[in-house]
């Protein structure tokens, strides 16, 4: 668990966007008290948001739209790939980490 202030400062992104996107996304928020997992997902987010140069509210809307597609097209008998998506569509593979240079 980790305050939302330590994740507002790591991400650097303003708290009531981290709540919209928690709520967004139905993700775990404990008052003040975000789960790992929740932090995970929203570093996602904001390394999309990044890499795309776009705001982190409109990544995470760029990812709803996504999972969204991705529910109603699996109902048709079609397969969203998110992973190919996000790497057409921003240029980068979502699974693979970045290099730092030391």
């Amino acid at each position: 668990m980790q305050h939302i202030n330590q994740v507002v400062s790591q991400l650097k992104v303003q708290r009531d966007e981290i709540l919209a996107v928690c709520e967004m996304f139905t993700l775990d928020v404990n008052g003040d008290q975000l789960p790992s997992d929740t932090v995970e997902f929203l570093k996602k987010i904001k390394d999309i948001s990044s890499e795309g140069n776009i705001s982190f509210l409109v990544a995470a809307n760029h990812v709803l739209e996504m999972q969204q597609q991705a529910k109603k097209v699996s109902a048709d008998g079609y397969q969203f790939d998110a992973r190919s998506y996000i790497k057409q569509r921003f240029g980068k593979d979502p699974e693979t980490k970045r290099k730092i240079a030391l």
